[in-house]
């Protein structure tokens, strides 16, 4: 199966031309091309296994049904849940 047809998603990301410069020089050294060592990054930042789907995950299912007049429940989540401080 061929990269074109596998589903991708296009990233533009607009990064400061000296750290493009740094980051592609460092990695040429090192044998590596960008757009390759961008994608293991992310496949080890997110643990993808290969083949592995998240989008039909039941998980997802919850995602929104419940509701706070907190309104700040995502980023105070384990103060709440553990009484955290």
């Amino acid at each position: 199966m061929s990269k074109l047809t596998k589903r991708y998603k296009q990233i533009i990301l607009n990064v400061p031309e000296e750290i493009f410069k740094r980051a592609t020089h460092t990695l040429r050294i090192k044998g590596y091309e960008l757009k390759d060592y961008l994608m293991d990054f992310l496949k080890k930042s997110v643990k993808i296994e290969k083949g592995e789907d998240y989008s039909n995950d039941s998980v997802w299912r919850i995602v929104g049904l419940g509701k706070s007049k907190l309104g700040n429940l995502s980023s105070k989540h384990d103060k709440y849940l553990y009484g955290l401080k």
